[in-house]
């Protein structure tokens, strides 16, 4: 007999209790991890307290194979039985096809598992991509991951031991390398984004498919007023607020003054995504870009309902909305 406790949603369920009632009752532990990949429960990771913890990599997972999952456990005897029946149960010999008992053929084919591993590298390049942001905003990166991951500090540790004696972070675990930094595709998108619409959302979604970071400029208030010849409704940090809550952006910065060059060159992208309403900005981007050395390539995006903006937002509905 055993227990099947089940992590549901990245919450790992409360183990000291149930290993407690497991050990007054001669019950052996299997859980159910399948939902929880990298949650750890008072820093061990879910689907390691028990004799076997199961993950499935079904498409609806954290990690998806398209089918199949992995069997986990620290007992030697216990994995060489496992892999045993799950491989037909055929003993090892160069040609004889001899089967000892019953088994199955649970293998997971290569292409599958090459899925499933090249999502495990994600897990690096969520760690690397968030020491990037929190060197531009000072924050703890190690919290900051916590806050948008299901990873436990001890992974995050390890990890970031790994990118170290791999020379991409530096020995402070704080900062990344130039081939760190080089490792990440940067792209930089800007705007007034006073009210966001479906435009806006249209947009940032394409420039995030061209990289790994997507950083936002939200322009100053007297910047805004240039721009639209009118004073935002929302102030600059308000914006600022507002584009930063949006899932898929990873950093959102208000602009600098009179020179936007100065954000490109603390945000040194290697990809300047501009908006279907921006187009004859490209010429101005790539000669600033030019004399501040940097190589960056500029992006067209264009929105699949570009008669959506915050104008004609403002004039339709802001009298109602907003009494403006």
């Amino acid at each position: 007999s055993c227990i099947v406790p089940t992590h549901v949603f990245g919450h790992p369920v409360d183990m000291t209790g149930l290993i407690e009632v497991a050990e007054e009752f001669n019950l052996e532990i299997v859980e159910d991890a399948a939902e929880a990949l990298g949650t750890a429960f008072k820093g061990r990771p879910v689907g390691s307290f028990g004799k076997v913890g199961v993950l499935s990599f079904n498409g609806n997972k954290i990690i998806t194979t398209g089918g199949g999952g992995v069997l986990v456990t620290s007992d030697d005897d216990l994995a060489k039985k496992a892999k045993h029946l799950s491989t037909t149960a055929k003993l090892p010999h160069k040609w004889a096809f001899e089967h000892d008992e019953q088994g199955f053929n649970f293998r997971l084919p290569n292409i599958n598992a090459a899925l499933g591993l090249a999502q495990l590298n994600q897990i690096e390049k969520k760690i690397l991509s968030t020491l990037y942001v929190t060197q531009i905003t000072g924050e703890n990166p190690t919290e900051k991951i916590l806050e948008n991951s299901m990873i436990s500090e001890e992974q995050i540790s390890e990890k970031i031991e790994k990118l170290t004696q791999d020379n991409l972070v530096n020995q402070d675990k704080m900062t990344l390398t130039e081939i760190g930094r080089g490792s990440l595709r940067v792209v930089l998108a800007g705007g007034v984004f006073d009210i966001i619409h479906p435009g806006h959302i249209s947009t940032l979604n394409a420039a995030k498919t061209l990289g790994d970071v997507l950083v936002v400029v939200v322009a100053t208030d007297n910047t805004a007023v240039k721009m639209k010849k009118r004073r935002p409704i929302h102030s600059q940090e308000q914006r600022q607020e507002l584009v930063n809550s949006l899932s898929v952006v990873d950093l959102c910065l208000i602009g600098q003054e009179n020179d936007i060059f100065k954000t490109v060159n603390l945000v040194k992208p290697q990809i300047i995504a501009l908006g279907y309403d921006q187009v004859h900005q490209e010429q101005f981007i790539t000669e600033g870009c030019k004399k501040i050395k940097l190589d960056a390539k500029v992006a067209r995006l264009q929105s699949p309902i570009p008669e959506s903006s915050s104008s004609k937002i403002e004039k339709e509905y802001g009298e109602s909305i907003h009494g403006i």
